[in-house]
């Protein structure tokens, strides 16, 4: 995989198996600005707040991206949260799947999911960090171990 920077905000992504050509250019506002430096200015621990997260999942309606959950069952049967540090929307895209067209970013009124993971109704680049919990007590103990070697 090849990753180049052919503008200040805009990136280009190939790959060779399967063939993949994707370039999309990234913009903030005012709005992502002042979300984006919010995010900086908050200690991690903010994120272990249901009443926390669940207000920057209202901000996130209010920027466009929809009904996102931000923490909940991932399919592995993990409880997660995905922590974004900064966003940048997408509104210009092109992407090739081997020669097949992606067509453009689009504003969906619904979510998309995969699976029972919602995804952002708008294209939205996002830099951040995850945090999983492990509700089996064997597995965290084996987890714990390994982390520690």
């Amino acid at each position: 995989m090849q990753i180049e920077w052919t503008g200040p905000a805009e990136v280009r992504v190939t790959m060779d198996q399967p063939a993949v050509v994707w370039t999309f250019k990234a913009r903030s506002d005012w709005r992502l600005h002042l979300v984006n430096s919010v995010n900086a200015a908050l200690p991690l621990a903010t994120w272990r707040s249901k009443l926390l997260v669940r207000s920057r999942e209202r901000i996130a309606r209010a920027l466009g991206l929809g009904d996102l959950r931000l923490s909940g069952l991932t399919p592995s049967g993990h409880i997660g949260t995905l922590m974004p540090e900064k966003m940048y929307f997408i509104d210009d895209s092109t992407a090739s799947f081997d020669g097949v067209d992606l067509g453009r970013p689009v504003h969906f009124s619904e979510n998309p999911k995969i699976g029972s993971v919602t995804l952002p109704a708008r294209g939205v680049l996002a830099r951040g960090k995850g945090m999983w919990r492990i509700g089996d007590k064997g597995e965290f103990e084996r987890r714990l171990q390994e982390a520690a070697s």
